[in-house]
This record gives C-alpha cells, sequence and structure tokens, in this order.
C-alpha cells in the first residue's frame, strides 16, 4: 500500500496502523511532503517499510515498491 500523510478524515500514519492490526503482513510506503524526524520514526516503528518525500521522481517511487516487494518475499521465505 501507499499512503499519504496528510490525509482527509484520517492521517497515514492512523491508516498505517490500521493496515498493520488488519493484516500484519502488509508493506506500506508513506509519502509526504511534510517530513519531520518524529514523523519518520512513528512510522518506520508502526512497520511502513520505506518513507519518501515529494515530489518524487519516477525511479524514488520505483524504488519503493521494489523494497517492499523483496521485503514481502524475503518475509515469505523465512516463514
Amino acid at each position: 500500500a501507499v499512503t499519504n500523510i496528510c490525509m482527509p478524515g484520517m492521517s497515514g500514519i492512523e491508516l498505517l496502523e490500521r493496515l498493520k492490526f488488519l493484516k500484519p503482513d502488509i508493506e506500506v510506503i508513506i509519502a509526504t511532503a511534510f517530513e519531520t524526524t518524529d514523523t519518520i520514526r512513528q512510522a518506520l516503528r508502526l512497520g511502513a517499510c520505506d518513507y519518501i518525500t515529494k515530489p518524487f521522481d519516477f525511479s524514488t517511487m520505483r524504488a519503493a515498491v521494489n523494497k517492499a516487494m523483496q521485503h514481502r518475499t524475503f518475509s515469505r521465505i523465512k516463514d
């Protein structure tokens, strides 16, 4: 899943928490234009696979998705 930090109705951090509660093995990439160290730490602590800042280029998003796919593949192999 790819989500933004700032969204109407629910933050990306709240969505991350809900997704991880419903499906702990889901890979989540957080995107934001408002990068703070606290937000990055919180997202990674809650299990975000990656954290990218906007504006980002196509190669940055591709690398984040690739990292998430590799993480998912390695997690399945371990289990």
